[in-house]
């Protein structure tokens, strides 16, 4: 099945009621991984890159991220995606939850959700609720973090994937209809990328289909 193929058989199941809200930002996992079989190995496919779940930390080292893994990610994106390969990784930033909060409100400005955004850049916040998971901002290239993310389990690195995705766009020059269709193909990475590891978008960030096929498309 091909990479478009994959993502709209995922759509067609999503079939439950969407949140009121209609935004278009990336979850919040709802649970740390607790049910890590202890020496699952995944090789990041087109990669020589190895996860060994539960036995390796392979996110963050002190406050940057494993190099290796970046590389990974981005090769495993550009093999399986319409992304260019570049070796350009962004800027990572940990920082405190009331600073993701501000930058959040900071710098997004009255327009910076259309195609057309403003001279501050587009700002892509990754949020559930009142916890704001991550924060792409293209002007820095640059993704803001918790600074108690570790990146210790395929459910924190699926964050990682999911603003790798923005970053590769924003190098790339690629517009978008609208704040939603940029989504899409984060979302269709990260989902893809839980797979890996037996996991699911679903049940992992419980959510519901229809919520996430209405944070993927253009609907005005």
């Amino acid at each position: 099945m091909t990479k478009q193929g994959l993502f709209c058989a995922a759509l067609v199941v999503f079939a439950t009621a969407a949140s009121d809200s209609g935004d278009t930002r990336p979850l919040e996992p709802v649970v740390q991984d607790s049910m890590e079989s202890p020496l699952q190995t995944v090789r990041i496919p087109g990669t020589t890159f190895e996860i060994i779940v539960g036995v390796t930390t392979t996110g963050r080292e002190s406050d940057a991220i494993n190099a290796e893994l970046m590389v990974a990610i981005a090769e495993w994106l550009s093999s399986n995606y319409d992304l260019p390969v570049i070796y350009d990784p962004p800027v990572i930033k940990f920082v405190p939850a009331a600073m993701m909060t501000t930058l959040r409100h900071r710098d997004v400005a009255s327009d910076a959700w259309t195609d057309s955004p403003a001279n501050t850049g587009y700002v892509e916040a990754s949020q559930s609720s009142s916890t704001i998971v991550a924060i792409y901002d293209d002007k820095a290239r640059t993704i803001y973090l918790p600074e108690t993310w570790t990146g210790d389990t395929p459910v924190a690195l699926s964050v990682l994937v999911h603003e790798m995705v923005h970053h590769l766009q924003n190098l790339a020059g690629m517009t978008f209809a609208c704040p939603e269709a940029r989504e899409k193909l984060a979302y269709a990475a990260q989902q893809d990328w839980l797979a890996l590891f037996g996991r699911d978008i679903f049940t992992e960030f419980e959510t519901d289909p229809f919520t996430l096929l209405v944070r993927t498309e253009c609907f005005f």
